[in-house]
């Protein structure tokens, strides 16, 4: 469901708490929070003048469903925990060190039940969400795709993948004019001279056992490009007393 805010690429660690805390940073600070949705039981009128908070608590509400909360902090601990005990076995330190190949089944046992407990109570909630409320900008990529992200989670120099999972372009976010500005890396074309724009999230991807091919847009120059290793030797500065 994210994903219509975020690209995979922006979540940059794998492990499930780092993940859901970037979601709560980048996309919906109510992401692990209990939401309870009511819906009026009869329809505003469209011509009624603006509303206020006497207005609503008048009205009579029905409930729509439940967002079940949770600590992120905890469900993280609690997969460690399991990590631990059941799935990773130690290096010896020599061979003559016995490694026990199962762990301890109370212990694993006991930790199973706790994390189940916590699912469980999750798992009650009926509804879930991305994303509730506060003011949505967005900008179409260079492929095509619309990204849209929530205003009030986004800071000045962030960048923004964009949300196709095969698409290299990433921009700049700017507080200044609230704009998106595209994350490009230069090439001057080695026959023509001409500037050559490619997206920045290639040049770093690119390995450095690997070479990579731009066609200049120019003259249809092959120019490649590969990351290098420089010395540098730098002369200390002579100080006196």
């Amino acid at each position: 469901m994210a994903h219509d805010y975020i690209s995979h690429d922006d979540l940059r660690k794998w492990q499930p708490s780092h993940i859901v805390n970037t979601l709560i940073n980048e996309v919906d600070r109510n992401a692990a929070e209990t939401v309870k949705v009511y819906i009026g039981r009869e329809p505003v009128p469209e011509d009624s003048l603006p509303l206020n908070r006497e207005d609503y608590e008048a009205m009579q509400f029905l409930p729509l469903g439940t967002q079940v909360g949770f600590e992120p902090s905890k469900l993280g601990k609690l997969w460690n925990a399991l990590a631990k005990l059941a799935l990773h076995i130690g290096i010896p330190t020599s061979k003559d060190v016995t490694v026990n190949q199962y762990g301890d089944v109370e212990k694993i046992a006991c930790k199973v039940r706790e994390a189940l407990a916590e699912i469980r109570e999750v798992s009650e909630g009926t509804l879930a969400f991305v994303g509730i409320g506060g003011q949505e900008v967005s900008f179409e990529c260079s492929c095509g795709a619309k990204n849209k992200r929530r205003l009030e989670l986004l800071n000045d120099g962030q960048t923004v993948n964009c949300i196709r999972p095969n698409c290299n372009e990433s921009y700049k976010y700017e507080q200044a004019d609230m704009s998106f500005v595209r994350r490009v890396f230069e090439v001057v074309c080695s026959c023509c001279n001409y500037s050559n724009s490619i997206p920045q999230n290639i040049i770093d991807k690119l390995p450095t056992n690997r070479a990579y091919l731009l066609i200049c847009s120019g003259c249809g120059e092959n120019n490649y490009l590969s990351w290098e290793l420089n010395v540098v030797q730098r002369t200390m500065p002579l100080t006196t007393d």
